[in-house]
């Protein structure tokens, strides 16, 4: 099961985090100093993040009894709404169908924390040392870790161990109550010739020719996309499940 589609799926956002920390700052090739300067969110973010949360209820959502809290929302959402914001999109405008989003996210991700506790499911201190240090890896400086800790609802790095065994627990759980996905000869040629004729129509209306690719020289990302999209399927029956047999109450 693909890692960093599972971590994006429950909402712990360790993925997430890592690249709003640290992806910009080796782009621009900034010093440390800089890093740092960027990880502060200034004034007009905190009252930006206070306005945008002013109207939501604490918590947001109980599952099986435990709460989501307002706090734990508004660093998701905010992250989020930053993302949306660099890619140009406006967030104004979807802004209950992403509050909506991130809310059924964290909803999704308490239940298979709390499922994959229940089911006893052990990981190895090893692996939960790896993960820990590859996470150091990429934070270079210690505004950086704190903006990390922020985005990830953590208040120290004491906190983040657990957090990565959770990640890994639930990782386990999904793999064991899922099946393997399987892509045929016949979805993946299926696929390429959709893709083809996408790139014929938007030639058309560009009025610019483009090279089609060979069938073999795209299958292994053709396939690769399609045992994603099955894998995302098959979680979302497994969330789904879950729900149906636990107690969700959702505030928003």
């Amino acid at each position: 099961m693909n890692k960093k589609l599972l971590t994006i799926m429950f909402g712990i956002v360790l993925v997430l985090g890592l690249a709003a920390c640290s992806g910009g700052d080796k782009e621009s090739g900034q010093g440390e100093s800089q890093e740092g300067k960027e990880a502060q969110p200034d004034e007009k973010q905190e009252k930006n993040a206070e306005e945008s949360s002013s109207d939501i209820p604490d918590p947001v959502a109980v599952v099986n009894g435990e709460e989501i809290s307002k706090d734990r929302f508004t660093q998701q959402y905010e992250a989020m709404k930053q993302q949306y914001e660099q890619m140009g999109m406006n967030v104004d405008e979807n802004k209950e169908q992403l509050q909506k989003s991130i809310v059924n996210s964290l909803v999704d991700s308490e239940l298979l924390v709390q499922y994959a506790k229940k089911s006893g499911i052990k990981v190895d201190d090893k692996k939960v040392e790896k993960q820990y240090e590859e996470i150091e890896k990429q934070i270079e400086s210690e505004e950086q870790m704190q903006e990390f800790l922020k985005m990830n609802n953590m208040s120290s790095k004491d906190e983040l161990k657990p957090r990565i065994r959770e990640s890994l627990q639930v990782e386990k759980y999904v793999e064991e109550n899922t099946e393997q996905a399987e892509v045929t000869e016949d979805e993946l040629k299926a696929e390429y010739d959709k893709m083809v004729k996408q790139m014929e129509q938007q030639a058309e209306q560009s009025g610019k020719e483009q090279e089609i690719p060979k069938y073999e020289e795209v299958k292994p990302q053709v396939e690769q996309q399609l045992k994603k999209s099955k894998e995302q399927e098959q979680i979302t029956k497994l969330v789904e499940k879950l729900r149906d047999d636990s107690k969700v109450k959702i505030n928003i």
